[in-house]
């Protein structure tokens, strides 16, 4: 059955004030989420977005691009730019094909959007901070079915649109900004069907549900703690609310299946693709970037795996004892259909992505992005406890501190991000305007690579960032480049040991000039 409506006392914070607040926290999150879109590097995985968009393949960009030919970098912008002669259908298309684990609903919608408004990373990246705020109102709908509370609503909207976490991934040139939307649509759905069962909530929740599949896979886990969760509450009998929910999923997967073909065919290139998610890392590792990842959805200061633990410890422990106890509090003080509907939003995922890395090696569980249901149902526990009213006067106290505490650091967060030009969410791509000063900053370079490891996709993002006057000459391994005459520099980026011993052998010195590895010279 659904949540039911229970009484708890008002909160401490003014419905007037409240209001006040929580419109200032969603102007300053559309704020964050439009500001200096074009600013940060347009990483590796963005950069395979807008090949998506072009309506040219990867077998195609690496038949015009990695042939032993000199380059120009407009070249290598044909394949992040839209091709007249290819449109909506392509990009689908392609995805089917070659990139099935990303479905086509968040692609079709970009590639529309990028024929009226353009191509540039700005233009793209903005579909998704304007998807991304389908996120507010959803996350309202879901504060108020889940706790009767508009006061809870609203925290909860506050914090989502404030969020670090979330800002980041709105200005992401991919659908995580819509999952996160659809992850809150599809619960507030549910829950409104359940709480009033109708043949419409039940058909808006299996639309819910179609949307979140055709927008990321993982939806498939949202949908089966749905499942737990309902089975729970109907004491594991097969009542008409359980019949309900099975015809609703049912309907859903018939919609998905077109999808689901396109995954089994192409099964070995997915299987190909995701295969970097095997690499293992140590346990200690994975917890901590568990406990970094789940203290990044309200302070986010970029620190990495390789700062001194010095800088983050104060913060990681504050905001880790806040939703450790938002946690136990949301236990302690509400009904079962309320608190397991919240643990297993983000339980279920979290397992998902845990056990398998704990026994056979892996992180999978170290990807935030895969987390989102996670990090929701912990943005809920911590709304229901700031918008909890009962207690004394230090208790109340304590609740504004940590209010305080929370909004001061989310925005002190999207102030120091807002006018980065990286940040941890780039990955391979973070160093990459380091890299493009040095080889622009040469009087008449040359840049050399192959298609080594992920270094199509790493020359795609790097492109973004070259002057018009670098020169490219790109080869597919194991052929060795023919290095031309009449260039001041050479530089190679990311090359395999293969390709570093063939220039050996034809007399060139070769060495790695910046702290990353992936940019050499070659004398």
């Amino acid at each position: 059955m659904a949540a039911q409506p229970y009484l708890v006392s008002p909160s401490n914070l003014k419905v007037s004030g409240l209001k006040v607040l929580l419109a200032t926290l969603i102007l300053l999150g559309i704020f964050f989420r439009f500001a200096n879109l074009d600013k940060k590097i347009y990483w590796h995985d963005e950069a395979y977005t807008s090949l998506h968009l072009s309506g040219y393949s990867v077998r195609e960009m690496k038949q015009g691009l990695f042939n032993g030919r000199l380059l120009t970098v407009d070249d290598i912008q044909r394949y992040q730019r839209l091709s007249p002669d290819r449109g909506v259908s392509d990009t689908v298309a392609l995805l089917a094909t070659y990139d099935a684990q990303h479905p086509p609903l968040y692609y079709a919608l970009a590639r529309l959007w990028a024929g009226l408004f353009g191509d540039s990373v700005s233009s793209i990246r903005g579909v998704s901070a304007l998807l991304s705020l389908l996120a507010l109102p959803f996350a309202y709908w879901l504060g108020w079915e889940l706790f009767q509370s508009s006061v809870t609503a609203s925290i909860l909207t506050g914090l989502i649109a404030i969020s670090p976490f979330h800002i980041l991934y709105a200005q992401e040139a991919r659908e995580y900004g819509l999952w996160m939307a659809m992850t809150l649509f599809t619960c507030a759905a549910l829950l409104r069907a359940l709480r009033k069962p109708s043949y419409v909530n039940w058909a808006i929740y299996a639309l819910s549900l179609t949307l979140g599949l055709y927008t990321y896979l993982f939806t498939v886990l949202v949908g089966l703690a749905h499942g737990i969760y309902v089975v729970v509450m109907e004491r594991f009998r097969m009542t008409r609310v359980v019949m309900a929910y099975l015809l609703a999923t049912g309907a859903s997967g018939l919609l998905f299946a077109p999808w689901l073909m396109s995954l089994v065919v192409n099964s070995s290139r997915v299987i190909r693709s995701t295969a970097w998610l095997a690499e293992p890392r140590s346990l200690p590792g994975l917890v901590r970037s568990w406990i970094a990842d789940a203290t990044r959805i309200f302070a986010d200061f970029n620190l990495g795996s390789s700062d001194p633990l010095i800088l983050s410890l104060p913060i990681l422990l504050v905001l880790a004892a806040v939703i450790g106890y938002a946690l136990i509090f949301l236990c302690r003080k509400t009904p079962p259909q309320v608190w397991l509907f919240v643990l297993l939003l983000g339980g279920v995922t979290a397992l998902f992505l845990i056990i398998p890395d704990v026994v056979f090696g892996g992180h999978r569980s170290s990807i935030s992005r895969y987390l989102i249901p996670t990090w929701l149902s912990i943005q809920i526990a911590v709304a229901y406890w700031l918008g909890f009213g009962a207690g004394d006067a230090s208790y109340k106290l304590l609740q504004k501190i940590a209010i305080a505490f929370i909004l001061s650091a989310s925005l002190l967060s999207n102030i120091v991000s807002m006018q980065s030009d990286t940040w941890w969410i780039k990955y391979s791509s973070q160093h990459h305007l380091e890299t493009a000063q040095i080889i622009n900053q040469a009087e008449q370079p040359l840049l050399i690579s192959s298609d080594f490891y992920n270094n199509k996709g790493e020359l795609l993002s790097l492109s973004h960032s070259l002057e018009q006057h670098v020169t490219l000459l790109l080869v597919r391994e194991p052929q060795s480049p023919q290095v031309p005459d009449g260039f001041s520099d050479v530089f190679l980026f990311n090359p395999s040991p293969d390709m570093q011993d063939s220039l050996k052998a034809d007399g060139y010195s070769v060495e790695s000039i910046d702290g990353n590895g992936m940019l050499w010279k070659a004398t």
